[in-house]
């Protein structure tokens, strides 16, 4: 996502980019707070700007810093307050032509959707993502799209729909595999929660396989004395 203004940048620009950049810092270091107040910051500068010099990079802009906000809420369960700030983001960004940032933002909102066990809309948004990836892909497969599979496949094991989660996770699986190779750790996530789709049917052989696979990746990675290994 980008977030530049114009090659000439002014002072208020350069001051929502610093702050921006602080608070993607306190974000990576789990400083949620500190986070959001960075980015309320820049925030405020950027709605004072955008008054005056309404533009397409100000809307870009504008849309980054509410979609942080909104990742910083999902992180605090502050869900309703994180799809407010995402529904700003949205707005902004359809102002843009950039496709695969909205199919971002329709991803955040999906998530929301799904931790507020609102599944129908959910399901609504992330399949309007999922299809805007694959027009993008032109029949090329992504991490993008394994990652819209993998989230679909999430509100279906949240609805129960066990069969249905799995089916997505099944088509998340070999994109992952070719992208990021056999020892990664969303490779080891994935096999776990085919694992758990597995195991809430009763098929108690299948889900130890995929148990053992995900194990074997974290020993792999992190060796048999990590947390995740031990657990």
């Amino acid at each position: 996502m980008g977030n530049s203004l114009h090659t000439h940048k002014s002072p208020e620009s350069e001051e929502i980019e610093k702050l921006c950049r602080k608070g993607k810092e306190h974000f990576a270091d789990g400083e949620y707070r500190q986070a959001r107040r960075s980015y309320r910051q820049a925030l405020v500068k950027f709605q004072s700007l955008a008054v005056s010099k309404a533009n397409v990079d100000l809307n870009q802009v504008g849309s980054n810093i509410y979609l942080h906000l909104t990742d910083i809420y999902i992180k605090e369960y502050k869900y309703d307050k994180a799809n407010r700030a995402c529904q700003k983001s949205f707005k902004l960004a359809r102002k843009l032509t950039d496709r695969m940032f909205i199919a971002q933002i329709l991803d955040r909102r999906g998530d929301i959707r799904r931790l507020q066990s609102n599944y129908k809309f959910a399901l609504q948004d992330l399949n309007r993502s999922l299809d805007i990836k694959l027009q993008l892909s032109k029949g090329q497969e992504s991490l993008d799209i394994a990652h819209s599979y993998a989230m679909i496949g999430n509100v279906y094991y949240q609805q129960s729909a066990y069969q249905n989660g799995l089916s997505m996770y099944q088509k998340a699986l070999p994109i992952k595999l070719i992208v990021q190779g056999e020892n990664h750790n969303d490779i080891a996530q994935l096999y776990n929660q085919m694992g758990n789709a597995y195991y809430q049917q009763s098929k108690y052989d299948d889900a130890l396989n995929m148990y053992l696979k995900a194990l074997d990746i974290r020993v792999n990675i992190e060796g048999d004395k990590h947390s995740d290994v031990a657990d």
